[in-house]
């Protein structure tokens, strides 16, 4: 994977306030990046100076492609300007042609939807449609690397869901994405690596999938057939949570219970891996 953004030993003071204390992580090209952590953390702080918004007091900081995007958590749109008139300014400012913003209009169109309100003011707007109308900013001129403060807070279940759509259709065309959010079930559904931060010091890093089994508890779960029997009386160790649900302890022989049922009614067997809620509420020990 190729290295595009580098963080070794960064430090961000606030006054007296130590915002991020040394920290080192990498982001790889074309990847999906969670940067997690409670109120506090660090999270927006580390996105502003990979953005160069900020700038560190000590550390280093590269970023290997110059073409960088920031949609941040606070909608910034003049109120009393029509949605078009925007769209044209900031393409302007991004040296866009008028026939190349309209490419681009039409090319999110499908995600996005903002056509039929192009000659609306942002205050007739809804939020998730503000919201739309921001992320359109933020891919205007083609970014390498697009980062996103807080992107769901206060969507709707329609508008999230456009948003993840969109993410994914960024990763196809090889876009690094980076986000910054409290809600952990984006990281179950979108993110590849993650680094959780806590009081500006780095918990866990990793991909997402390698961190979970390495928060794996021991034993195993078996998905069977739902005309297998009672799993109680099959193997007599195992609880039965769910019909076709198996949890066998790593002290039970997971050999005897494959003899015991047989192969063909077996479905799956994984070891027991918590989710990403899970996994990071053990990261910055909590309950």
């Amino acid at each position: 994977m190729k290295e595009i953004i580098r963080f070794r030993n960064v430090v961000k003071n606030y006054g007296k306030v130590q915002a991020l204390k040394g920290i080192s992580f990498s982001v790889y090209a074309g990847r999906i990046f969670g940067v997690f952590g409670p109120n506090g953390a660090g999270k927006t702080t580390a996105i502003k100076i990979i953005l160069g918004i900020l700038k560190n007091d000590s550390g280093e900081v590269e970023v290997r492609k110059g073409n960088l995007s920031y949609l941040p958590e606070e909608l910034s749109l003049d109120q009393s300007e029509k949605v078009q008139t925007i769209i044209n300014y900031i393409g302007r400012l991004k040296k866009l042609s008028k026939k190349e913003r309209e490419k681009e209009v039409d090319k999110w169109e499908d995600i996005l939807g903002v056509k039929p309100f192009l000659t609306r003011k942002i205050y007739e707007l809804s939020k998730g449609q503000k919201k739309r109308v921001m992320f359109l900013l933020t891919l205007l001129g083609n970014p390498d690397i697009i980062a996103l403060d807080e992107p769901f807070t206060g969507l709707d279940a329609e508008a999230a869901e456009r948003l993840k759509r969109l993410v994914l259709s960024l990763k196809a065309e090889n876009k690094t994405i980076l986000f910054s959010t409290h809600i952990l079930e984006i990281a179950e559904n979108l993110c590849e690596d993650v680094v959780i931060l806590k009081e500006g010091k780095i918990k866990e890093l990793g991909d997402v999938e390698e961190l979970k089994e390495r928060y794996a508890e021991k034993g195993w779960i078996i998905k069977l057939k739902e005309d297998t029997g009672d799993k109680n009386i099959i193997f007599g160790n195992a609880s039965s949570e769910e019909r076709d649900r198996v949890d066998i302890p790593e002290e039970s022989s997971l050999c005897e219970f494959i003899e015991s049922v047989g192969m063909e009614s077996i479905l799956e067997i994984k070891r027991k891996t918590p989710d990403f809620k899970e996994l990071y509420f053990k990261a910055v020990g909590e309950k």
